[in-house]
């Protein structure tokens, strides 16, 4: 009797864990005809120049690696006085070069870097033509979202 409340116990634990998570989006595998080195630049500028989330100090890159092509920035939500609540936003880049001038990325991040993630992919786009979509994106609560459009919290149907 013990043993099954203690895995009953552990069991409304993990899914009280798992509820708390954040939510976190990965976008579909883009491929485009550039090189791995331009496409890391271009993140990087992205990042380096996009609009603070409100109430924070703006996206600080927290992680980079250019030859493992791997980005990763975070933003701090502040209070009134300029101290951080706690409350932090997300997001990685993978950069894999795939041969003859060409790179894959993909992009994951927690729900408020929505529109940084979608900068990233316009941002791209503008500089190195349309990519070939290899794959959709993934996430716990909707599993036919992509990013490629800026999130709109009020859109009942966000990319329909």
């Amino acid at each position: 009797m013990r043993k099954h409340a203690l895995l009953l116990s552990v069991a409304v634990i993990s899914l009280i864990l798992a509820a708390c998570a954040p939510s976190v989006t990965r976008s579909p595998e883009v491929v485009y005809q550039a090189e791995a080195d331009a496409v890391y630049a271009q993140v990087v500028r992205t990042i380096s120049t996009a609009e603070p989330l409100r109430r924070s100090k703006g996206w600080i890159i927290s992680d980079s690696d250019r030859a493992g092509g791997f980005l990763a920035a975070q933003s701090s939500q502040i209070d009134l006085f300029g101290v951080p609540t706690g409350v932090q936003e997300s997001i990685s880049v993978i950069i894999s070069p795939q041969g003859s001038g060409k790179t894959a990325v993909v992009i994951q991040g927690s729900g408020g870097a929505r529109n940084l993630a979608a900068n990233i992919m316009q941002s791209l786009s503008g500089r190195f033509g349309q990519p070939n979509v290899t794959g959709g994106a993934v996430r716990p609560d909707d599993d036919d979202a992509v990013w490629l459009e800026p999130y709109d919290p009020d859109d009942p149907e966000p990319n329909g």
